[in-house]
Order: C-alpha cells, then structure tokens, then sequence
C-alpha cells in the first residue's frame, strides 16, 4: 500500500492516527509506504496525532509533518515492530507538534 503526495489536514480521531493510521501484522498486508505528503493540523486524543504506525513493514520517507496533537508520539506514533521487517523513518520534516 501507497499513501504518496497528499495534503492530510485537520482531522481528528477519537483514539489514534489523526492523520493517517496504519495498523495491521505483517502477514495481513503489503508493505506501508507513506512518502511525500504534508501531514498538518490533525488530533488524536491519545496517540499518533499525525501518524499512527502499528504495522511492519513500513517506510515513512520525505514527508512534512507538523502542527499535529495527540498525548503520545504527536508527529509519529511508532508501535508493532518485528525486528524480521523493519519500520523505516528517514528524511522527514517533523515540527511543532505537541
């Protein structure tokens, strides 16, 4: 799966994933990637306000996340990881999210 060039703004979730979340195991889908999109203005009331990453194995690459709220992990929620299909978070702009 492919979440890839989008605007994901100012949403909220009752839970977790404001923006995006993403929960699974690893032989109940393909592979995450999540790359260049702009992640703004989102709320999660417990965790992951930008992005909620419960499943391996993901990419989160080249993105702009910022001014996202939760009480755990505001920008990125990193959960699940199976040391056999590595998450991968790299090259993101993570700012100003509380």
């Amino acid at each position: 799966m492919e979440i890839e060039r989008n605007l994901i703004a100012d949403n909220e979730a009752e839970d977790r994933g404001g923006g995006i979340a993403m929960i699974g195991f690893p032989d109940s889908i393909s592979p995450v990637l999540v790359r260049n999109n702009i992640i703004v203005g989102n709320h999660a009331s417990f965790n992951g306000g930008g992005v909620y990453q419960y499943v391996s194995p993901t990419r989160i690459i080249n993105n702009t996340i910022h001014d996202n709220e939760s009480l755990f992990g505001a920008g990125i929620y990193s959960g699940f990881t199976d040391p056999n299909t590595p998450v991968s978070i790299a090259n993101n702009i993570i700012q100003d999210n509380t």
